[in-house]
């Protein structure tokens, strides 16, 4: 089985996919303590492990979630929140219906401090990532508004033109890796490293549970991301607030009324 064919480097196939009891032993004698955290710290530490012992890079397929349950002796619950929990951070990529993907983030980042935040998240309701959005991103959009620059301008318009171009073609992936992008963008763009953090962290967790994006969806949400970029763009900070606000609203009142519970966070296959 082949899991990445683009690098010399070893891939999850070619580095002993097996070998976490060695990762286990190391991550214990450095201190991780393993056996003495939670089940979900542990297997985050260890897969950060995995992917910076075996040199992966960005783009490299993880063993499939079967495989790696079976390696680490652990249940299918526990690892989907270890996933979610480095996806928020962009260490992972999931796409539907064919894997994980390793992230293009460098895995070194201070994860055992975050990861424990992050788990929090994983048991919060999609509701409760969205209203938690609504207060968050209203202030990032209000802020970009004041604080962007012309090159954050010139980057957050490219972003849109994607956004149109996927809408336009009804390329749904890629309309939701573009809406995301956008999201995540202002928040960066804001001046507040804080509310950025913040917004990226709850923004990956949302577009992760919320997995799909309908196509008669699409034409509203465009055409609002249009009015707040050029609010942003023309520097009125209450107007892409405002704009900002109604979007998210609108999209947790239109998921509450069209999304079914077990179309949350689906199962690879």
């Amino acid at each position: 089985m082949t899991y990445d064919n683009t690098t010399t480097r070893k891939t999850a196939a070619q580095s002993n996919k097996y070998d976490f009891s060695t990762i286990i032993s190391r991550y214990d004698r450095l201190g991780g303590n393993y056996g003495k955290t939670s089940k979900v710290e542990q297997i985050v530490s260890i897969l950060v492990e995995y992917i910076k012992s075996n040199n992966l890079e960005p783009g490299t397929k993880l063993p499939n979630e079967k495989e790696l349950c079976s390696a680490l002796n652990i249940s299918s619950r526990s690892l989907r929140e270890a996933l979610i929990t480095l996806a928020t951070l962009g260490l992972l990529e999931a796409r539907h219906g064919s894997g994980w993907y390793v992230g293009k983030f460098d895995p070194a980042n201070s994860l055992r401090v975050m990861a424990p935040i992050l788990q929090g998240f994983w048991k919060s309701s999609w509701e409760e990532i969205m209203y938690s959005r609504l207060a968050i991103e209203s202030v990032t959009a209000y802020l970009a508004a004041r604080n962007i620059t012309p090159e954050g301008i010139a980057e957050l318009e490219q972003i849109l033109k994607g956004m149109e171009n996927a809408y336009q073609k009804e390329l749904h992936e890629d309309y939701r890796r573009f809406d995301r992008l956008f999201h995540q963008t202002i928040a960066e763009k804001c001046g507040n490293s804080i509310l950025a953090m913040q917004s990226s962290m709850l923004t990956g967790l949302y577009y992760y549970m919320t997995w799909w994006t309908p196509q008669d969806n699409m034409p509203t949400t465009f055409i609002t991301h249009q009015k707040i970029f050029n609010a942003i763009r023309d520097g009125q900070a209450d107007e892409a607030r405002q704009t900002m606000e109604k979007h998210l609203v609108y999209g947790l009142e239109w998921f509450g009324k069209n999304m079914r519970k077990e179309e949350l966070i689906p199962m690879q296959k």
